[in-house]
Order: C-alpha cells, then structure tokens, then sequence
C-alpha cells in the first residue's frame, strides 16, 4: 500500500525551516513531502533577505536533494478549472480570497485523492477548516507532526518542546499548550 502525499502550505514547511528542524521533517515525512507551485514562489520571496536567506537555501537544498517535490497546476487542466470553482465558492461563502497556497493545496489534495490518499499539511485551519469539515481534505498541522515524532521515538517531549519554543520565536502560528499537553488531549483522540 502506498503511503500517503502529504502536500505542504508554506507556514507548514517554513516552521521546520525556521526550527533548522529540516531533517526531523523529511525523517517523518520521507519520499511524501510536496508543495503547490505556489508554496514554492513565497518561499523563494525569502532569497536574498536578511533574516530569511538561510531559510531559503535550506529550502532550496531539500528540493535539489527531492526531499519535496514540486506540483503544478498546468493551464487547462481538470485542476485548473476545479481550482477556480473552490477560488469562488470560498469567497462567496467567506467573503474573502484563500491565499494561493493554501488554494493550491485544497485543489491538490481534492484531486489527488482520487488515486492517491492525501494529506494536506498547513496550520492556516481558520482558511481550510471547511475543507476538513467537509471530509474533502485531511489535515495535519505542525503540532501532529511533532506529535508523531514523539510516536516513532524521535524526540522526547522536552526536546518537541524546545523545537515548538524556536518556532513560535520565529513568528509561527502554534497553539499556546505544550506539545506533551497537545498530545494527551488532541493527537490521541485523532
């Protein structure tokens, strides 16, 4: 059987970036992790600044060693037009516009889970919660990831801990509760 796609929004890959927890992520993740074109063009917004360079050639290296795969969405396509069909019916419905990566990883997944089980990996759920709601995509957000690393012994949680600290330092968006308190009352009940 097959392991699932996991397709990355850029708050998802950008906090192991962020952490320098790039090998963590592709050691939970091994030959899964992909990202829209989309998440590929915001990450590279950060060549050449001051504080995101380094994420940027960390970024750069995973996809040169295809620890992430690119996906596109060609002109034309079946996902295209699916792409618009969610661009206008999540602004009629939420009176707004869903950022293009996130748009492009709701339109992956749906599409993709026709022959693929697919995960979509973003903390933007504010954005994708009527997707997940739906049943049309499921969700892991960074904290399930660190979760799991517990899981298969990568980490203890004061280590877990440390990394989500780092994270949040670096402007990601995490809940307030620790990873051990996250794990004993959300990830197991999952």
């Amino acid at each position: 059987m097959e392991k699932s796609k996991i397709i990355c929004d850029t708050d998802f890959i950008s906090s192991f970036l962020w952490a320098n927890e790039e090998v963590l992520l592709t050691e939970l993740f091994k030959g899964r992790l992909y990202i829209p074109e989309a998440v590929k063009m915001e990450l590279e917004r950060l060549k050449g600044t001051t504080k995101g360079d380094t994420v940027y050639v960390k970024f750069l290296n995973l996809l040169n060693k295809e620890e992430i795969k690119v996906l596109m969405i060609t002109l034309g396509s079946d996902e295209e037009r699916l792409m618009e069909e969610i661009k206008a019916a999540f602004k009629e419905k939420h009176g707004k516009v869903l950022g293009d990566g996130e748009l492009q990883m709701v339109t992956l997944a749906i599409a993709e889970n026709a022959s693929f089980v697919v995960n979509t990996a973003s903390n933007n759920l504010r954005d994708i919660v009527s997707f997940i709601e739906s049943k049309q995509i499921d969700n892991i957000t960074t904290m399930d990831a660190l979760c799991l690393a517990y899981d298969l012994k990568l980490k203890d949680f004061s280590e877990l801990e440390n990394i989500r600290k780092i994270m949040i330092s670096k402007k990601r968006k995490l809940l307030s509760m620790s990873i051990e308190e996250y794990y004993r009352s959300i990830y197991k009940k999952k």
